[in-house]
Order: C-alpha cells, then structure tokens, then sequence
C-alpha cells in the first residue's frame, strides 16, 4: 500500500492555509503528486504562483504545498483545524474545492462515520465530493473548523454519498511535528497484522515477523499489541493508531503487548521512513531510474 506511484500527467485539486507565516497550504498526495516536477497554486481573484512540496505522506493521502509568504493576499486567513477528537457522526459538514471546474464551490452534508481502509482512517461524508474537491477542506458547520480533506469518493455509477476524507486529527500531528522541526514521516513496521472480518480491524494480533527490515522489533506470531506504554489507556483499534502514536518517536519505545495471556512491555526501534521530498532519479529516454524505498 505504499509508496504510492505517480502515473505521467497532471494534476488539478483544491486545498487550504494552514499556517501563514511558513507559507504552508494543505492539500491530497494524489493532487500535488509525490514527486512533481513544478507545483502552481492561486488563491482566489489572483494569478497563480509557484509553489514547493514541502512534506509528502507515505500513508495519509495528504501533502503540505509552501509558497512564499509576501505573496499571501493580505485578506487570507489561515483554517482552524479541528486537531482533538473525531467529529461527531450526524453532524452538518461542508466540503469546499473546485468540483468540475466550478471554483469555489461548496456542497453539504453529514459526518456518515469513521472508517478505517487500507491501513488508514477516514472520515466518511455524504457531502458530494467530486473531481476538483481534492485536497479541499471538509468543515464542520456547527464549529467552522476543517474536520478533514477531501479526498475520495466510490464511484457515482456504483454508490451515491460515500465520500471520504483525511481525518484532521492524524494531518494535525504531521503538521504539528513538522513546525517544530521533526520528520513526521511514518516508522518502518517490521511486522504484518491479521486482519478483522469487517474491514480490516482487528486486535492487532501479529501473522507475520519479517526479519530484512531496516528494524527488528521482539514481537512473536501471536503477540497482542495494545497501546503504547506510556499511554497505556489509549488501546490500538488497527495499524494506523500505532503508525499514528509512532509519528516523531525515535529511538526505543515502550509497546504493551499480551503475550501468552500476560500482558508485558517491550521495547521496539521507532525509525521513519525516507522523505519523499527527497527521493531522487535519474530520467533517461522516458523512464525514471530510482531507489524504492519500502
């Protein structure tokens, strides 16, 4: 599931200040693309400028555009960011972007539910989200706060609201990390998990050790991981809590587990992976040479 693979193209999307005086605005990976070779951005009334990826997730479709701080309109003002908690289900959200060119749209809906797909969670929206609505916020109307980015939805042949987006809480820590200079970028797992029967929860319990790994960490097939030592009343609910709880450690941290009906602590290598910003190759007669780093 990463990392994900630019395909030849362009791409066009929405996104968000986030932080003024860095010049940050927030929006998908799959609408800067991981490894572009120039960024625009325009806020609205102006010209577009040029802009720089600044940070790339491995695993959140989620990326951090910076632009030069002069030329932020003066009348642009920064989201609040709902970083704590998850949004309530039921509860009135908009989704704002460009869907199908038409600038600055905004449609309404609910918080459907939380999901957790393909190794991540989502907040779910019967907001229409379309082509355009990329990387745009998705705010509650209750707060005004960006609740998540939009991101995805099933296809309209097929579905009708279903709709997803990055959840803001799990992009506030990227961001957060970020500010204060730490690499934020998701730790190497050196271990694979069952999977549940609904889709894809589970307790974490651990099917497979892979022993060539960049680390090594002292879990046995059959472990329970449970929550992090330090923090031992916030309990794992699938992969994406640990890679979340993760994100800044370095070095050795304490992870509860259950092993053999005993809980115990031991102690794992946290160590992120590769920037992707700084992932080089080497283009020749239309194919691109470069390391893959897994």
């Amino acid at each position: 599931e990463y990392p994900f693979e630019d395909t030849r193209g362009s791409y066009s999307g929405a996104g968000f200040l986030i932080n003024r005086k860095l010049g940050w605005i927030a929006t998908n990976a799959h609408v800067s693309s991981r490894n572009p070779e120039s960024l625009e951005i325009a806020f609205k009334g102006k010209k577009f400028i040029e802009a720089s990826l600044h940070y790339v997730d491995y695993l959140l479709d989620f990326a951090i555009l910076k632009v030069s701080p002069e030329k932020i309109p003066d009348w642009s003002i920064p989201a609040e960011l709902a970083c704590s908690g998850e949004p309530t289900v039921g509860s009135a959200v908009g989704a704002y972007g460009h869907p199908y060119s038409l600038s600055y749209s905004g449609t309404r809906g609910i918080v459907s539910g939380m999901r957790y797909r393909r190794g991540r969670r989502w907040v779910q929206t019967d907001a229409p989200i379309n082509k355009g609505n990329s990387g745009g916020p998705l705010i509650s109307l209750n707060t005004g706060k960006v609740v998540g980015i939009n991101s995805a939805t099933y296809s309209k042949k097929t579905s009708e609201g279903l709709g997803f987006a990055v959840p803001m809480t799990h992009a506030c820590r990227v961001i957060r990390l970020l500010e204060k200079g730490v690499d934020p970028s998701p730790s190497h797992i050196p271990v694979s998990f069952a999977y549940g029967k609904d889709d894809g929860e589970s307790d974490l319990l651990v099917a497979t050790v892979y022993r060539k790994q960049p680390v090594r960490w002292p879990l046995k097939v059959g472990d329970r991981v449970i929550a992090l030592s330090d923090d031992p009343g916030t309990e794992f609910e699938n992969q994406g809590d640990l890679v979340h709880a993760l994100r800044g450690k370095r070095k050795y941290v304490g992870l509860l587990i259950e092993r053999s009906g005993r809980k115990q602590t031991v102690y794992i290598a946290s160590r992120p992976r590769p920037n992707l910003t700084k992932r080089r190759g080497l283009h020749v007669s239309g194919i691109v040479l470069g390391k893959l780093n897994l």
